[in-house]
């Protein structure tokens, strides 16, 4: 099915230039099937779309603005068989008054290497919970956790990033209202030029079909549509966004409660629990455009420790990010690979391999600058 699915791409090849904008044009054809959705995707996000479209086929069409440096366009079209992903088109745009290359094998203009006055804005949400209004679900460091990561980020303004900008939002302020909120400040904010992270250390469950709730202050694992983040919603703001968007996941914290926790869940076995493999899969794939950073692998748990004051996820964060430990490369500028690398490590290191992180990220993803040390 996904075969039948063309898309006949009229847009000029590979190119350089000064010019700020592009027009992108392609015919879309569905044989098996009317189009449901159309997103053009630059460097793995979309930037526009048409959640309308019908018929079996289309002929697109949409200007945008490129980015400082690679811009990766790809068009993503759906019908309700299946998706396919075209093949790349990349444009490099070197801005007005940028130094360009002087000699052979200089790179191009790249995200790390932009003047100040063209650095992007980072958006950075946190979401820490370590009191709920149900206090079996006490966890012990996750608000300590969500603002040592911001602090780490804010260190960032000025050298990585133009200006960053936080939300953090901890126990008794983290109720389900407050999450939507700033969902949608970032949706408000947040331009193709910039970068969005997002960081959840709370409780998260599945319910009895399998859907994944982040669980707010005064979430209820017995009620959790009406009480609960609903997974979709995370999806439907991030999966949209024109920036670059990396999520830290942390929400598998089951063995804190044992099976006391199991009661509080609306099936009566551990499949309801904190699995969050699917939701992940859907939110990483090509056309939605995330990566996930997730503390944990299946079923086992995020540890905390006292002598830490963090979990282990973040602990390994901050000594990769902060300290500069995850700069592999010695360049100055850590990249997520880069990151990746040091936090599984690190976490393997401090919970005696009992805890493995895991990295999901898009096939449209490539170079993607977490933060400069130099």
């Amino acid at each position: 099915r996904q075969r039948q699915m063309c898309i006949r791409d009229s847009t000029r090849g590979d190119h350089s230039g000064s010019d700020s904008e592009i027009t992108a044009k392609a015919r879309i054809s569905s044989p098996n099937g009317e189009l449901t959705e159309v997103k053009l995707l630059l460097n793995g996000k979309s930037v526009a779309a048409d959640f309308r479209a019908s018929g079996n086929t289309l002929a697109f069409e949409r200007t945008i603005e490129l980015v400082p440096g690679e811009n990766r366009l790809a068009l993503y079209a759906a019908n309700q068989h299946s998706g396919h992903t075209s093949d790349e088109r990349v444009v490099f745009f070197q801005p007005p008054n940028t130094p360009a290359p002087t000699k052979a094998g200089t790179k191009k203009v790249s995200l790390e290497t932009l003047p100040k006055e063209l650095m992007p804005n980072l958006y950075f949400l946190g979401v820490g919970i370590s009191e709920y209004e149900n206090a079996k679900l006490k966890l012990d460091f996750c608000d300590d956790d969500a603002k040592a990561i911001a602090e780490a980020f804010q260190k960032q303004e000025g050298k990585l990033f133009r200006k960053v900008e936080t939300t953090v939002l901890t126990d008794a302020e983290a109720t389900r209202a407050a999450v939507l909120d700033g969902l949608g400040w970032l949706e408000k904010n947040a331009t193709q030029k910039d970068i969005v992270i997002l960081f959840l250390a709370a409780h998260g469950a599945n319910d009895a079909r399998g859907n994944y709730y982040l669980l707010p202050t005064g979430g209820d694992f017995k009620n959790l549509r009406s009480t609960g983040v609903a997974w979709d919603d995370f999806a439907d703001v991030l999966g949209n966004l024109p920036s670059k968007t990396l999520m830290f996941l942390d929400t598998c914290h089951s063995g804190q409660l044992g099976a006391n926790l199991m009661t509080f869940a609306s099936r009566g076995d551990s499949d309801g629990i904190d699995d969050a493999t699917e939701a992940i899969r859907e939110l990483t794939s090509d056309e939605n455009g995330v990566v996930i950073m997730a503390a944990s692998t299946g079923r086992e748990d995020s540890v905390e420790h006292p002598d830490w004051g963090h979990g282990a996820f973040t602990m390994a964060l901050l000594e990769g990010i902060g300290g500069g430990g995850a700069d592999y490369s010695k360049d100055g500028i850590i990249h997520l690979r880069e990151l990746d690398n040091f936090v599984a490590e690190k976490v393997k290191e401090l919970t005696g391999g009992i805890q493995h992180p895991t990295t999901v990220k898009p096939s449209t993803i490539s170079r993607f600058p977490v933060a400069r040390v130099k």
